[in-house]
């Protein structure tokens, strides 16, 4: 996805757009740009048309992407996307200005950047529990095997013990004069 955007952030074309709005939401505007009270030309509208096509690709790819990796998050990401479409579709429609854009772009990203931490927390809350649930069934699985060898030493020792009592018993006997002598092993 990476790839695809760089192709379009580098396009020599578009660089008279992005001197009006950030190409990467990521950037805040500059203070230029959030007081560019102007409406975007039709050179600037077809700008905009021809950049949201090519983006359109790299859109699906990083939803594809994200669904692979963090499905949790891609709803909001869609949200985000959707809002920001409708932010370029009144600038497209001069119902706002450059400035009026930059801004709402700012608010969308904090609101989506506030989203996705809450979403990022319930995510690590989820992966705490599932690690936890784990740890607790692998120490009672370890917990059950020491018990079956403590009960295999206890059976082992009885064994032994039994097997002491059974075992045959050997006596040998020698006379010396009036005495016998005897010894059992």
């Amino acid at each position: 996805m990476l790839a695809c955007v760089r192709k379009i952030e580098t396009n020599p074309a578009y660089r008279p757009m992005f001197q009006r709005i950030p190409f990467d939401a990521r950037v805040n505007p500059t203070l230029t740009q959030l007081a560019d009270n102007g409406v975007p030309s039709d050179e600037d509208i077809e700008a905009i048309i021809a950049i949201h096509n090519e983006l359109a690709p790299c859109r699906e790819r990083a939803i594809e992407d994200l669904m692979k990796i963090i499905p949790g998050i891609v709803p909001i990401h869609i949200q985000s996307l959707h809002a920001m479409d409708l932010i370029f579709v009144e600038l497209i429609q001069r119902k706002i200005t450059w400035s009026e854009a930059n801004k709402r772009r700012v608010a969308l990203r904090d609101d989506s950047t506030a989203k996705l931490q809450a979403a990022g927390v319930q995510l690590d809350r989820e992966l705490a529990a599932s690690h936890q649930a784990e740890l607790a069934q692998r120490q009672a699985a370890l917990d059950a095997l020491a018990q079956w060898a403590h009960q295999q030493q206890v059976l082992r020792q009885n064994q032994q013990l039994m097997n002491s009592w059974n075992r045959p018993v050997i006596t040998n006997c020698s006379k010396y004069g009036n005495s016998v002598r005897c010894s059992s092993y």
